[in-house]
């Protein structure tokens, strides 16, 4: 018997845990990873050009300490000639978790298997059930699993890839590219299709690259802004808390911008970008992913000059504008601002890959990652059908990207550790911990 489980491997599920290690010392925690290697896929890349596309400087995993991650690279000796604004390879950052969950003392009981099955028992309890057959009973549970894997665009068939990153993590040592005289698509204009071009190129393909996507347009690169004074910030979300529809929010968002540097405005509204979203009717939130999404996120979730620059110096790389759609016979084509394949150009390539990214705004598949707990009626997707919400949040609580829609900021490791440290902080003065000294059953 366990007080509390925590479910996934990733950066939410780790954040947890060391929140739990602080908060709740005493309690029996078990941690149920599951089988993929590593902390998450985004963290998992072993290429040197896959950058974090937050400094090193602001990307530690404890609330109070955000430069924590750049501490630890300095005791790790990887710090030299790097800056602590600067960004760094994403495979860093998940040795950085690993050692963090290394260092847990005492250390969560792990099961390194998946979890196949939720239930209540008579006893009000949790009992989960693993892909060996065994099961753990617990008092609370955590679920930090991230987002479901993307829905296939297009009909599956070789050349295809429908999964961007998971398609790149599973390629093999000897995979051998396309010839040079062939052309790959990628599906996308986001931090997903830079970093999968730029592996491309570091896996040996010489042949034309070719990127689209509906904007047409790379997302934005990080550049130094003069913050906004205190008394502009302060103007500024007073007039986005009296917005009462996405197009006053976008009006102020625009009309500040023209006048400041874009990205000042932008990061003067992270801290309360949630509560105005809140605020919003479900209506408007609507609105705004199906209209504004994709415009945000480009300036949003910004790229590492240097992937930037290495992008536009590639002269067999190219973007452009339109949208991929299948056709009634099989084929792929290319289609400028619609969706009509029957109007579109053939496309022909050795390798078509989607890297469109999350599709967050377009009601995720939830169900092939949170089946388990959505089919019993634990979870229910929230109002917008983009994440999910738990029916006893007092013992089932999700943390993470699973929660967009009900936060708008919902994936970046600012809000994920500020989760993690609410969620233990409320349970761990809720309620004693479960003494008992046997073996958990």
């Amino acid at each position: 018997m366990f007080d509390i489980a925590v479910v996934g491997n990733g950066a939410s599920a780790v954040f947890a845990l060391l929140q739990l290690a602080k908060l709740a010392p005493g309690w029996r925690v078990a941690h149920v990873t599951g089988t993929e290697p590593g902390h998450g896929i985004a963290y998992s890349s072993a290429s040197s050009r896959h950058l974090l596309n937050v400094p090193a400087d602001r990307m530690g995993a404890l609330p109070d300490q955000p430069d924590h991650f750049w501490h630890w690279l300095a005791n790790d000796g990887r710090s030299s000639g790097i800056q602590p604004n600067e960004f760094v390879p994403r495979g860093w950052y998940g040795d950085y978790l690993h050692a963090l969950l290394e260092s847990l003392n005492p250390a969560p009981s792990s099961f390194r298997l998946q979890l196949e099955h939720l239930e209540r028992t008579d006893g009000d309890r949790w009992r989960l059930r693993l892909s060996d057959g065994a099961a753990i009973q617990t008092r609370k549970v955590i679920l930090a699993l991230g987002l479901p894997s993307l829905a296939a665009p297009w009909p599956a068939r070789p050349g295809v890839e429908p999964d961007g990153w998971r398609w790149w993590q599973a390629l093999p040592e000897n995979w051998q590219p396309p010839p040079a005289n062939e052309q790959v698509v990628l599906v996308g204009s986001g931090l997903t299709a830079i970093d999968l071009a730029l592996g491309l190129r570091e896996r040996g393909f010489r042949g034309r690259i070719r990127a689209v996507s509906p904007s047409g347009r790379w997302s934005e690169p990080h550049a130094a802004a003069v913050p906004l004074t205190a008394e502009v910030r302060a103007a500024l979300i007073a007039e986005m808390r009296g917005a009462a529809t996405a197009r006053a929010l976008v009006a102020v968002i625009d009309r500040y911008s023209k006048r400041r540097p874009w990205r000042a405005v932008i990061d003067a509204l992270r801290a309360d970008s949630n509560d105005i979203w809140r605020s919003l009717a479900p209506l408007q939130r609507r609105r705004l992913l199906n209209h504004s999404l994709s415009v945000w996120n480009r300036h949003r979730h910004r790229v590492p000059p240097t992937s930037l620059a290495a992008i536009h110096s590639d002269e067999a790389l190219t973007l452009e504008r339109g949208r991929v759609v299948a056709g009634s016979d099989g084929l792929l084509y290319l289609c400028e601002g619609h969706r009509d394949p029957s109007s579109g150009t053939p496309l022909s390539a050795a390798l078509v890959v989607n890297c469109a990214g999350a599709a967050l705004a377009n009601r995720p598949r939830w169900d092939a990652v949170y089946g388990f707990a959505l089919r019993p009626g634990f979870l229910r997707l929230n109002e917008l059908e983009s994440g999910l919400v738990s029916v006893r949040p007092q013992d089932l609580a999700i943390v993470g990207a699973c929660r967009f829609g009900d936060d708008v900021e919902a994936t970046a490791v600012p809000e994920l550790r500020s989760q993690a440290r609410d969620l233990a902080a409320e349970w761990a003065t809720a309620r004693t911990p479960w003494t008992h000294t046997g073996s958990p059953d």
